[in-house]
């Protein structure tokens, strides 16, 4: 996510069933990741690469339409939890910290 990919503007104007917690992380910290990776030799080991504070995509979507001028999403059902990933062990073994740690911050 960032940059051009906006989270909310491929569904501007749809409607989703389900609102859920989202698993993004911005591309900065992907190329920044995949540096670290590549420096420091790390092989054969599963990380899960996500930015540490999420949000829902119903909160995501909402704030990117009114902040890009683009038509909301209407989501039919409340949140679901979704599946819950957490980039601890990311962190600590390449000892890293994320350049944007929040979703909601990715487009500021």
């Amino acid at each position: 996510m960032g940059y051009e990919r906006i989270a909310g503007k491929y569904t501007a104007g749809k409607v989703l069933t389900s609102d859920s917690r989202t698993n993004y992380v911005h591309r900065d910290d992907v190329v920044s990741i995949l540096e670290h990776l590549i420096e420091q030799d790390i092989r054969g080991e599963v990380f899960d690469v996500v930015a540490p504070i999420q949000s829902t995509k119903r909160t995501i979507f909402t704030q990117n339409a009114k902040n890009f001028g683009f038509k909301p999403t209407e989501f039919l059902n409340g949140d679901e939890v979704g599946k819950v990933l957490s980039p601890t062990k990311l962190c600590e073994v390449l000892d890293y910290t994320f350049k944007k740690p929040d979703v909601l911050e990715f487009w500021d």
